[in-house]
């Protein structure tokens, strides 16, 4: 849930508007983790008199509404304490997940009037129907990453399979829509691929000539698309990618994490497969000689 920048039906208490004037209002949610929970941490900050009256009174609420595209979870969660906590099992949180932050009304307010409204509307009331916001603060989202994620390694985000299309020429395509990045081989490169997989001594020797390239492509994608990651940061690459970098220091949603070549980071995210592929077929000259 993104709540736009948006005209109520009565005057709002927000971040980006004027309707209510010399008040602020912020809620301040920190998000710790157990082995099988998120924790979140509220604490609000309002100055407004006429709104904590309402909520002092319970007419209205501070709320956080939590929702994981991902899972399809979504709860609203209301209190009258300007500080308190919600617990939510990890088993519903995966991938991003979006936090905003509210004064809803508890009740029907009939003649709602606030001291602090904006010149324009100091002489009039409002009526504000129960579930309406009177306050909006700015909303945010973070990656819940399960530490149980199987994806530890790089390379299990790829599934390697064969070209639908049997009349494809080309060698090797990627696919970035679902879950794992999918590598599409031509029928014969894919039967060579199957063979040689089997032999663990060129695991390495693949990896350069498959995983790498591929890696290097989507750290390519993932550098053209400006930071713009709302269509990827449900998939499963993506997470694996984004945990990846932040374990050695990027922040995938930072500029300066994208000024390091690709290649260079594919390397880091992935190791170094091509010298110890080299060096097995060095291994394997020298035997045959």
């Amino acid at each position: 849930m993104k709540v736009d920048k948006r005209l109520y039906p009565h005057p709002v208490l927000s971040y980006y508007s004027d309707d209510i004037i010399n008040s602020n209002f912020k809620l301040i949610t920190s998000i710790d983790t157990t082995s099988d929970k998120y924790v979140f941490k509220v604490e609000a900050k309002l100055n407004n008199t006429d709104i904590r009256d309402l909520i002092d009174n319970k007419k209205a609420a501070y709320a956080i509404h939590i929702e994981c595209p991902t899972s399809g979870f979504r709860k609203m969660i209301k209190s009258f304490d300007p500080s308190f906590n919600e617990y939510i099992s990890s088993e519903y949180l995966e991938g991003k997940v979006e936090v905003c932050s509210f004064v809803i009304a508890n009740d029907v307010i009939p003649q709602y009037r606030n001291k602090n409204f904006n010149s324009d509307y100091s002489n009039i009331s409002f009526v504000v129907k129960k579930g309406d916001v009177l306050c909006i603060d700015q909303d945010f989202s973070f990656d819940a990453v399960k530490d149980t994620d199987p994806l530890k390694r790089i390379s299990s985000i790829f599934k390697v399979k064969e070209h639908r299309d049997p009349k494809e020429k080309t060698p090797m395509t990627l696919d970035l829509e679902g879950e794992y990045i999918t590598i599409n081989l031509t029928k014969d490169n894919f039967r060579s691929y199957i063979n040689l997989r089997l032999n663990r001594d060129l695991e390495a020797t693949l990896a350069s000539m498959i995983i790498f390239p591929a890696l290097t492509y989507v750290i390519e994608y993932l550098k053209g698309m400006n930071g713009n990651f709302d269509d990827s940061y449900g998939k499963k690459w993506f997470r694996a990618i984004s945990r990846k970098m932040k374990e050695l220091g990027y922040n995938i949603e930072d500029d300066e994490a994208w000024s390091v070549h690709p290649i260079t980071l594919s390397q880091q995210l992935i190791g170094d497969s091509l010298t110890t592929a080299l060096k097995v077929m060095h291994d394997m000259q020298d035997i045959e000689e």
